[in-house]
């Protein structure tokens, strides 16, 4: 859930959060933002090895887009997006960096 739409970490320390959780579920015990961290950064190298994989194998060619923007907040992103096409001819997009600035 964090990672789909983009929660803080911090999430976790949330009492209204906590509360909700505990409603579903009173005896499941909640998990530190280090946990999740670690969960995250072990899925990320997952699909990392995934895509990987897949653009060895891929016969097409690739195409790298690099975007870069600043936030209201001033703060400088870059963005770097591969896309490519599979056997069957599907478009396929996946960020392969994405940097403060």
């Amino acid at each position: 859930m964090i990672s789909l739409h983009g929660l803080p970490l911090s999430i976790v320390d949330y009492e209204g959060f906590r509360r909700f959780v505990s409603s579903l579920n009173p005896v499941f015990r909640m998990i530190s933002r280090r946990t999740i961290s670690v969960d995250c950064l072990k899925g990320f190298e997952e699909q990392k090895a995934i895509l990987q994989d897949v653009l060895k194998s891929n016969k097409s060619q690739v195409s790298l887009i690099m975007d870069m923007w600043i936030s209201n907040q001033t703060i400088g992103y870059m963005c770097i997006t591969c896309h490519f096409l599979d056997d069957d001819w599907k478009l396929h997009k996946k960020i392969v960096k994405f940097a403060f600035m």
